[in-house]
């Protein structure tokens, strides 16, 4: 089975969430591997964040709307003729959500790496327990 975390960004909330959930730790963003990299969240592939102990790939993907994403890869899902077991989306909401999304479109020359990474860092740290309770759910 495959686990999408879903987010407004893939570098952000749901590979925090991800991370979460494979039980690695969260409390140095800078240390999560591809925490607001760009580069990877312009490429608009789902972010392959590890495997759990039932064997289940766990990933993590960005879209600007993700309710509507969502539903989109479940119904893609179902034409392809695979089951709610095959892959699971999970989305991850927090405050600030989309400013984290815009938040990624600033150009480098007008210090993208502050608005890249400290500010999102800012904003994660204020809504890590809701991540956490979110996640503690879904399990």
């Amino acid at each position: 089975m495959n686990i999408l975390f879903l987010g407004t960004s893939g570098v952000h909330q749901a590979l925090i969430a991800a991370n979460i959930y494979l039980k690695k730790p969260v409390t140095d963003f800078n240390s999560i591997p591809e925490f607001a990299n760009v580069a990877v969240e312009s490429s608009g592939f789902p972010i392959y964040v590890g495997e759990d102990k039932q064997g289940n790939q766990v990933y993590s993907l960005g879209a600007g709307d993700v309710e509507m994403a969502k539903k989109s890869i479940e119904d893609l899902r179902n034409v392809l003729g695979c089951s709610a077991n095959d892959l699971i989306v999970k989305p991850v909401s927090v405050k600030g959500e989309k400013m984290l999304a815009l938040l990624n479109h600033i150009p480098a020359s007008l210090g993208g790496h502050l608005w890249h990474k400290l500010i999102p860092a800012l904003i994660l740290k204020n809504q890590l327990k809701t991540i956490y309770r979110d996640i503690t759910q879904f399990v």
